[in-house]
């Protein structure tokens, strides 16, 4: 039978929020971005998020749920599968837009 797995929960970060399972057995990757607006012109996807996306076995059973009015009493999710093929082709673009500042000291630089 299959199961849900919500990986947060359990304090598991695979790149991906929830794994569940198709009709044929095979694992579904889902990752959730939501807002409580009506629309997502744009997210935040994480390096691991992005890796797990574009990982080749596993690229086409990754999905992403764009919830939108998030908090209304009907939300409305779309569903993007396999957003590396979209990039890919170019159809969507991915940039990076945050980048993060290690506060621990630099390591001395090696002496040749």
């Amino acid at each position: 039978m299959p199961k849900i797995v919500h990986h947060a929960a359990k304090g598991e970060f695979p790149g991906w929020d929830i794994t569940s399972y198709g009709a044929d057995g095979k694992p579904i990757f889902i990752e959730v971005k939501a807002t409580i607006g009506k629309v997502i012109s744009a997210i935040d996807i994480t390096a691991n998020e992005w890796a797990a996306a574009k990982h080749e076995h596993q690229r086409d059973r990754y999905h992403l749920y764009l919830v939108t009015e998030a908090l209304s009493k009907s939300p409305r999710i779309e569903v993007l599968q396999a957003p590396y093929v979209y990039v890919n082709r170019g159809e969507l673009a991915l940039e990076p837009s945050v980048y993060q500042l290690d506060l621990r000291k630099a390591p001395e630089p090696r002496s040749k």
